[in-house]
Parts: structure tokens; C-alpha cells; sequence
């Protein structure tokens, strides 16, 4: 007789999924608000997916900040296959899910640089990708911390409103190939998106074994942005490096930085920022406009879901703008 194989309904599976987080929740000792703190997402989504409402993010993350061996994921995805089937209809396989990403896709060096023009902050994110996975790989994620946006009082510069990524002018390259963006619905404190490998006239997927150099920019103002800049690890990551620079006529007089991840809370940065100074060689005081302050902390193999952040502050405000006294 020809065995049968039973599909369970995606309501059934929801539940089961729902008791698979709230078990792992309690071995671990957590309230639902300390699980949501560590997976970086609001409280209702926790209390949703222990509601039987499950979603893509906040499963792959609870599985990995819970260490469920991938139960919660195959859940998951055995709810998506249900869902679809139900539906009739054929569940995307055209690229890697993000929990598998975060176990194939390794990043190699990633930098990042925000440069200050005294009004505007310009961030530039270069990243060198891997694909150690057995298939082609079509996209890559992109994360800007919702928090850093302070006194935020109009839709343009609100990080859940639809026209927040055009406000910040992001734009993706992948060598001399610009990259398509596509944003994604996101929890209360992360803006989500893709950057895909392939534009308006070609696709350029990242096959197996091979590497590629991404680098996306994009330009906030101070007013909105906020004197600090956050970074999370989602990705396995070889060297992670962060950089300030600023012109030294209106460079910051304190600069500090403290890192926070699951396994421990928030402490300062394990290394010292480094501090330099580059550009032109005439007198500052004489209103030499061309050199550069600049503050690098770097580390290697930062651990998952650690985020780190950077502060400062100017010595005093001019005018409105941050000024440094001539020594």
C-alpha cells in the first residue's frame, strides 16, 4: 500500500510554532519583553507569533537568539508550504530564504564610513560577500537602525512610511553595476530592504564560490539623523570596521562607543577607537577648510546580533552648528 503523507493546516502548524517559541522563551527564562529585546523587534510581534500569527523575520530571529537547533525555522517553513498550498499556489524558491543567508552568505570585510559636511551626514557601506552556498544567490539585505532618527515630525524622514528610502537617496552598486533596491515591511525598529544583483538592462546573481564587493550609500541631515551611528552584525562577518570623518575645523571633542548583543548587555567597545588626522598641510586657524578628522574602530569576527554604536559630541554650537574651538 502507497504510504500517505499528511499535510497539516497552516492553523494547526501556527499553534504548534506559537508553543515552540513560548517553550524555548521559558527554558531560557525570558519574559516576552526580553525576548523582543534581544530579537531587536517590538513587543507585538513577539506577543503575535506566541498568538499563532507567525512571520519570516521574527521566526528566523527567534530561532536563532532562542538557539532552537532550527525547529522554529522548519516550522516556519513548513506553515509557508502549507499556506501555499491551500492557496494553490507555487512558494518562491527563487532565492535563498535570510535564515539560510545567515548561514551560507559570509561577509568578508565589511566597512562602514559616515562622512560630515556640517549639515549632512553621508554613509557609505562597502561590503565583500561570499557565496559559500550551493546555488545562486540573487539579493542582499540592507538594515538602517530606526532609533537613530531623533524628533522625527514629518513623513518624509519617518522610517515606516513608504517614502523613507527615497528621502535618504540610497543608492547600491555591485562593482561598476548599479544594483536594484526593494524595500520590505519591517518591525518598529529596523528599515529593511534588499539590494538585488541585477538592474534595468542585466542580472549579475552571485554564483557558488565566487565573491563580490557591494557598496550602498545614502545621506541623512543631522537634525534627523542625530550625533551617533548604530551598526548591527546580521551576517557571518570576517572583519567589521567603522569609520568617522569630519572636518577637523568642527570635529567632535568626545568620541565613544558601546556595543550590546544577546549574550550580554549594553558595555563599552572591547578596543579603542583609533583617532587620526589627513588632508591639507596650511594653518587650521587660518581657515584651512581641507583637513580631515577621522575616528576607526575596528574587529574581527564580531559574534551575531551584536550591534554596536558610536557617539559624540561637539564642544560647543555656533549658530546652530557644531563648532571646535581653534587650539
Amino acid at each position: 500500500m502507497d504510504s500517505v503523507q499528511v499535510v497539516r493546516p497552516p492553523e494547526k502548524i501556527a499553534e504548534v510554532l506559537a508553543a515552540e517559541v513560548r517553550r524555548w522563551r521559558l527554558l531560557r527564562g525570558w519574559t516576552r519583553r526580553e525576548l523582543a529585546r534581544r530579537v531587536s523587534f517590538d513587543l507585538s510581534y513577539v506577543a503575535r507569533i506566541e498568538g499563532g500569527k507567525p512571520s519570516e523575520n521574527i521566526a528566523r530571529r527567534c530561532d536563532m537568539v532562542l538557539e532552537a537547533g532550527g525547529r522554529i525555522w522548519a516550522l516556519w517553513e513548513e506553515y509557508r508550504e502549507a499556506r501555499a498550498a491551500i492557496m494553490n499556489v507555487t512558494p518562491d524558491r527563487s532565492h535563498l530564504g535570510r535564515n539560510q543567508l545567515e548561514r551560507t552568505l559570509r561577509i568578508e570585510r565589511d566597512a562602514c564610513e559616515q562622512r560630515f559636511d556640517g549639515t549632512h551626514y553621508l554613509v557609505t557601506v562597502r561590503r565583500e560577500f561570499r557565496n559559500a552556498t550551493e546555488g545562486p544567490i540573487v539579493r542582499c539585505p540592507v538594515g538602517i537602525a530606526a532609533g537613530h532618527f531623533v524628533g522625527v515630525d514629518d513623513v518624509e524622514f519617518d522610517p515606516h512610511h513608504g517614502a523613507f528610502w527615497q528621502s535618504i537617496e540610497i543608492a547600491g552598486r555591485c562593482g561598476d553595476l548599479p544594483m536594484r533596491f526593494k524595500p520590505e515591511p519591517y518591525p518598529d525598529r529596523l528599515a529593511e530592504g534588499w539590494l538585488y544583483f541585477e538592474n534595468d538592462d542585466c542580472q549579475f546573481p552571485l554564483y557558488p564560490g565566487r565573491s563580490a564587493v557591494v557598496e550602498y550609500t545614502y545621506r541623512v541631515p543631522r537634525s534627523k539623523w542625530g550625533d551617533r551611528l548604530e551598526r548591527g552584525v546580521a551576517l557571518p562577518t570576517s572583519q567589521f570596521s567603522i569609520k568617522l570623518v569630519f572636518p577637523a575645523s568642527i570635529a567632535p571633542m568626545w568620541v565613544w562607543g558601546v556595543e550590546d548583543s544577546t549574550a550580554a548587555s549594553e558595555r563599552p567597545l572591547r578596543s579603542e577607537i583609533e583617532r587620526s588626522r589627513h588632508g591639507g598641510t596650511g594653518d587650521q586657524a587660518a581657515g584651512n577648510q581641507d583637513q580631515w578628522a577621522e575616528y576607526e574602530w575596528v574587529t574581527t569576527s564580531p559574534p551575531l546580533w551584536t550591534t554596536y554604536r558610536l557617539e559624540w559630541q561637539f564642544q560647543q554650537t555656533l549658530s546652530g552648528l557644531p563648532h571646535q574651538r581653534a587650539a
